[in-house]
Formats: C-alpha cells, sequence, structure tokens
C-alpha cells in the first residue's frame, strides 16, 4: 500500500485534526504565546525569504535543495525548520502524536480508496523496564497476522528523543512492508517501538525498552538473522546503541542481527561537526540541547551506549555488526552529515556495507525518496453514479462539512450569534461578545458546544451532498432528462436537505440549548441528549424540525443551485471548458463559486435560523411550533428576525467556500470530476 505525495488539501486536513489537540494537551497560553511568536514569521519572514530565494537569486547562489526542490518541498521544509528551531518540544510532539497521526492517516487511506487498510496493525505491551516505571509498548504491522513472519523490520522512529511516534510513521511502514512483499517475502512484518520521550524519561530508559523490544521480536521471529535493525534520526542512534550493547554478552554472534538499514543517523549527540547547512532544517544548536536533555545529569555524552558515534573501536564495531552488514542512507546537506561519514569510513574497513547512498537531500529526505521509488497510488477507477461513487460523495459531504462547521470559523462565531439572535441585548458588539465571553467563561466558552456541532454536521453533510448526487442523477438523467438544469439542482438539493435535516436535528437542538442558556443547559452532548429525552421524550429532539427545514432548505437550495449556475458562469466567462483546466484552477473555481453562494445562502436563511434559535430558547411546554412562531415574531417584529445578519455573511460566506473546496478536492483525489461546469 503506497500512496501519493502529501497535497494541500491533506496539510488542511492535518491542521483540522491538530487544533484539538494542541488544545487539548498544551497550556492555553503557551500555545498563544507560541502562536503570536510565529505570526512574523509566517505574514512576512517565511514569503520573503521564499520569493527572493526561488525566484529573484540566480541558481549558482541557491542552496542545493532549493535548487532540486518543488514549491511545496521548499515550503515545508522552511516551516519545520522555524519550527524545530523555535517551538518547544511540548508543543512539538503534539503534532506527532497518535491523536493526530492515525486520523490523519485514515484520511489519507479514504483519499485513496481505501475504506479499509491492506495492512492490520496492533499494539503490544512488553515487560516494564529495568531502571524506570515506563511500560515499553510497540506497533505491530503485518500482513499475515496469525502467520510467523519470514522477516522482521524492527523499527525506531526519529524525533530527537522528544517527540514523534510509530502512528505518525505508520504510512512509511506500510509502503516498506509493501515494497517487502513485492520483493518476494512471504510474509514480512514490521514491529515499531513506541519508547518513552524525553523529558518523561532519559537514558538509560529508551536502551532498556530498545534491548526489550529486540528480546520481544527474538521471541517472534526465533532466528535473529531474519531480524533488520532500522530507525531514523534518534532511532537510528537507539539501534547502533543497541548493537554495541549486543556486541558485550557472553554470546553476541548468537544474538547478532541479519541487517541494519540506517535513514539520517544521529551518530554523536554533541559534536563540533554537527552544524548548520543552507538547505537542511535542523540546527546544531537545537540538537545539542536535545542531547543533553537525552543525556541528563547521570549519563556521560562520552559513553558510546549514549552516543554511539564517540566510539572508534574498531573491533568493538566488528562484533557489534550484522551479519548481513549495514545500510545507510542519509543527505549531503544535513546536519549530521560529516558524522555519518566518519562512521562509515570506520566501519566500512572491517564490516560490510551493501549499499550505502549520499544525495543532495536534507534530513529525512531520504525516507520520502524510497517511498516514491514503489508504484504509485491506484487512480480513480470509480464508476460515475454507482453506488460506490453516491457512498463516495456522501463521505466527502462528512469530511467537508462537520471539519468546517467545527473548525475555528464557525465556533467563535455561532456561540455570539446564537445569543444575539436569542437576546439582542445582552452584548452591545460582536466585539464585546468574544471578549465577555472569554473574560467570564475562558476558551472552553467559546469553542462551547463543539461535540453536537462535529456530529451533527457530519450526519447532515453526508445527507446534504449524497442525497444531491443521487436526486441530481435521477431527476436530471432518469426522470426529467428535458427539464431546466436550474430546477433540476433546486429540486434535488431540496430533497437532500428534506433527509439530511432529520440526521441534524437532535444535535442542533441540543448545540443551541447549550450555546444560549446561561448557565449552560449541558455540558456535553451525551449530557444534552439525556436531558431533553428525559424531560421532553425524543419528541424535543425534533421541536425545532419544522423551522430547521425552513432555515435550511431554502438555504440548500440557492447554495446548490448558486453555485452550480456560478461555476458554469465562470468556465463560461474564461471561454474554455472546464476539461481544459488542471485539478488545481478547478478547485480554485469551486471556492469562489462557494464563496459566492455562500452570501446569497447567508441572507435568504438568516429570519429562518433567528426563529430556530427563538425556538429551542423561548418554546413554551405544550405550545404549538405555529403559535410560538406568531407569540416570538410578535416580541421581535420583522427587524428582529435580522439579528446578527454580518456575523452570518461572514460565516456562511468563507464556510461555504471551504466547504466546496474540501469537497471537490476529495472528489479529484479519487479521480472523480469536480462539481458542476458541465
Amino acid at each position: 500500500m503506497i500512496l501519493g505525495q502529501i497535497s494541500y488539501l491533506d496539510c488542511l486536513v492535518f491542521l483540522i485534526v491538530l487544533a484539538p489537540q494542541l488544545l487539548l494537551h498544551v497550556n492555553i497560553f503557551e500555545l498563544v504565546i507560541c502562536v503570536l511568536k510565529a505570526l512574523p514569521f509566517v505574514l512576512l519572514q517565511l514569503p520573503y525569504q521564499l520569493c527572493r530565494e526561488r525566484y529573484f537569486t540566480s541558481k549558482h547562489q541557491k542552496s542545493p535543495f532549493v535548487q532540486q526542490a518543488s514549491l511545496f518541498q521548499d515550503l515545508v521544509i522552511r516551516i519545520v525548520r522555524y519550527a524545530f528551531a523555535f517551538i518547544p518540544a511540548n508543543i512539538g510532539r503534539v503534532f506527532f502524536s497518535k491523536g493526530v497521526a492515525l486520523p490523519f492517516l485514515r484520511f489519507r487511506l479514504l483519499r485513496h480508496g481505501y475504506f479499509q487498510a491492506p495492512l492490520t496493525w496492533r499494539e503490544a505491551v512488553l515487560r516494564r523496564n529495568f531502571s524506570s516505571k515506563a511500560k515499553t509498548v510497540g506497533l505491530w504491522v503485518t500482513v499475515e497476522e496469525g502467520e510467523r513472519p519470514d522477516l522482521v523490520i524492527y523499527y525506531c522512529h526519529g524525533g530527537g528523543f522528544s517527540m514523534g511516534s510509530s502512528y505518525f510513521y505508520l504510512e512509511f511502514l506500510m509502503a516498506w512492508l509493501t515494497l517487502l512483499r513485492d520483493a518476494g517475502y512471504r510474509n514480512p512484518a514490521i514491529f515499531a517501538l513506541e519508547y518513552t520521550l524525553v523529558p518523561d524519561e532519559r537514558y538509560p530508559t529508551q536502551l532498556e525498552q530498545t534491548v526489550a523490544g529486540y528480546d520481544h521480536v527474538c521471541s517472534i521471529v526465533k532466528d535473529p538473522s531474519r531480524i533488520c535493525l532500522a530507525g531514523d534520526s534518534a532511532g537510528a542512534t537507539l539501534q547502533l546503541s543497541l548493537l554495541l550493547h549486543l556486541s558485550k554478552s557472553s554470546s553476541p554472534a548468537k544474538q547478532r542481527p541479519g541487517f541494519a538499514t540506517l535513514i539520517s543517523p544521529w551518530a554523536t549527540l554533541v559534536t563540533p561537526k554537527n552544524r548548520d547547512t543552507p538547505s537542511d532544517y535542523l540546527n546544531a544548536d537545537s540538537l545539542h540541547l536535545y542531547g543533553r536533555q537525552f543525556a541528563g545529569t547521570q549519563a556521560n555524552l562520552k559513553d558510546p551506549l549514549v552516543s554511539p558515534g564517540v566510539c572508534k573501536d574498531r573491533d568493538w564495531w566488528v562484533r557489534a555488526s550484522p551479519s548481513g552488514g549495514f545500510c545507510f542512507m542519509y543527505g549531503s546537506e544535513e546536519v549530521f552529515g560529516p558524522e555519518v561519514r566518519d562512521l562509515i569510513a570506520l566501519l566500512r574497513r572491517r564490516t560490510t556495507f551493501h549499499n550505502f547512498q549520499s544525495c543532495p537531500q536534507v534530513h529525512r529526505q531520504t525516507m520520502a525518496a524510497t517511498k516514491m521509488q514503489g508504484r504509485g497510488p491506484p487512480k480513480g477507477n470509480i464508476e460515475l453514479f454507482s453506488p460506490t461513487y453516491f457512498a463516495a460523495c456522501g463521505l466527502g459531504g462528512i469530511i467537508s462539512c462537520g471539519p468546517t462547521h467545527t473548525g475555528v470559523i464557525f465556533t467563535l462565531f455561532c456561540p455570539v450569534k446564537c445569543r444575539r439572535q436569542v437576546d439582542a441585548s445582552i452584548y452591545s458588539s460582536n466585539f464585546s461578545a468574544w471578549r465577555s465571553i472569554f473574560v467570564k467563561e475562558g476558551l472552553r466558552g467559546v469553542f462551547f458546544g463543539w461535540a453536537p456541532t462535529a456530529v451533527g454536521y457530519s450526519f447532515q453533510g453526508a445527507g446534504k451532498y449524497g442525497f444531491y448526487e443521487v436526486f441530481k442523477y435521477y431527476y436530471g438523467e432518469k426522470l426529467f432528462p428535458n427539464a431546466n438544469k436550474t430546477v433540476v439542482y433546486l429540486g434535488a438539493s431540496a430533497s437532500a436537505e428534506f433527509l439530511a435535516d432529520i440526521a441534524l436535528c437532535p444535535f442542533e437542538a441540543v448545540k443551541v440549548r447549550m450555546q444560549t442558556t446561561l448557565p449552560p443547559y449541558a455540558n456535553s452532548l451525551r449530557e444534552g441528549l439525556g436531558k431533553v429525552t428525559a424531560k421532553e421524550g425524543l419528541g424535543g429532539l425534533y421541536k425545532g424540525l419544522y423551522p430547521l427545514w425552513g432555515r435550511q432548505i431554502p438555504y440548500t437550495m440557492v447554495k446548490f443551485a448558486t453555485f452550480e449556475t456560478t461555476v458554469n458562469q465562470i468556465y463560461k466567462t474564461l471561454g474554455k471548458p472546464k476539461e481544459s483546466y488542471n485539478s488545481l484552477q478547478q478547485t480554485g473555481v469551486s471556492f469562489l463559486g462557494g464563496y459566492i453562494a455562500g452570501i446569497g445562502c447567508a441572507v435568504i436563511s438568516h429570519p429562518a435560523d433567528v426563529m430556530v434559535s427563538k425556538l429551542n430558547a423561548d418554546r413554551q411546554p405544550g405550545e404549538s411550533g405555529g403559535k410560538a412562531m406568531s407569540r416570538i415574531y410578535g416580541n421581535i417584529g420583522f427587524r428582529g428576525l435580522w439579528n446578527g445578519l454580518p456575523v452570518r455573511i461572514a460565516m456562511i460566506g468563507t464556510l461555504t467556500a471551504f466547504q466546496w473546496l474540501i469537497y471537490d478536492s476529495f472528489k479529484v483525489s479519487l479521480g472523480l470530476p469536480t462539481t458542476g461546469g458541465h
């Protein structure tokens, strides 16, 4: 299983997945300070340096990496270089954590047409260590789990000992496993060690965990010659330390693995030879800081088991070398380059090298290069208007609606909008509303109600987009093939939204109660659902259904019909058929068409949106819907139906644009055409 390269859509989804994890695991004030410090770099320094070096510098003056990197690669490396130098490790480790990496991988699989991973993975908990209370945990990645593997890659991830996880490397490991299977191995497997990060534990805990992991792999495969040690950066350091440790046993020959593949190994933790380069994103000062933190106050950086590169004893390395030798992969432009070359020069005199690689690349770029040597991702082969096609459109609706409604734009605007709709006098302005909520309720108040928003609008997105494609096809192609296209768009979107709102309504009812009542009606989605059903039965969750239909059906009719018409008009104005433009240009048209459609959506649906908020907050027990709306309208009048409209226009315009961008980008990633323009 080898997926395609990272796209801009992947980056957007990664940020959406990352945001809540940062809020959960990082002190909010520390996070805000970190973001504020990064703003000058993001807004000024990054674009200036990128443009100057890529477009206004002669080729021979550019760094070797920039000369051969794409714009995307160059942009990513510059951002990572800043992050490595200036973002604290306790924030950086969240980027690579299981909570971020695993949902992101599942999205990547779905984007490439895998509804279920073709390879399996599972966690294994091993024995505890000798010198600490930390347990040894690893991740098995297998082809046939029930059979004994004929080859095991024992992998340790990098991250300066302070960040990283096996889950962040899972896509790379599965790609490697696929290549091994293609090379003729019957049942290869990978065991990736989840060693404890610094500062939670320091040396020797990580080495003891590496030894425990190796013993576990040996107990599974039985023959150490079928084990290949592997790792990158700090993980490769641990594997070199493991080899030196095994050579000190009473029978080192019987314990030696068959091979070792080391990617950008951090051979010597602290050395003057680790110097910054114009290309690499690592910097020596940060590396030396991480190295000293790993060693702590008890370990000696001159100890070869701590820093393997300081070992210059050739006989020790001969005893430590795998029976089949080494493969080193590293970039000539990386900070570790000089120390890696010294280690290779020392080893190759007395041991076997099947291959070593020095590319004009930066730290660990060889991992991506190795991955891309395999076959590419499966091309889109989903038949148009098949059940799989409609299911894919529904999944695209979940991805486009759930995260965008739950994201910063919606969550920041929605509490203010709902409270001002219920009581226009509660805040003097939108700014004072945000400030008041933050002061009184903290960041939790600003993001209050995210759970019913995420679940409800994910269900609604699946129905809205999935059923729209179904009804558009059957109305336009099967039932009324000669009908006006705009009429088809209106009918299909109305039918789809009718069904989608049935799924949304219970969660919308809980969300509005949570956001418009002080103190909050409930503190969680589960509590809110329980309280409503206990007091009012299931009907209490649907008492706002008619106004919801009144708000959402016109909204969606305008959203889809305006979008389709706008996109058609854009391509007509451009003067070329849609197919003559590349996927990036087509999704750009989708974004523009979505923003224009969003403005119309906000205006036409706003009165009903106000009424829904009022009904959920102020409807009397036993009062009919019509009577309640009449009473509420009598209190607020026609002008009251437009409270909060500017906020809604800003929210819905941006929201709708990003929804269409994400939805059509997802379709393109599956090999499907974008919406509209036919």
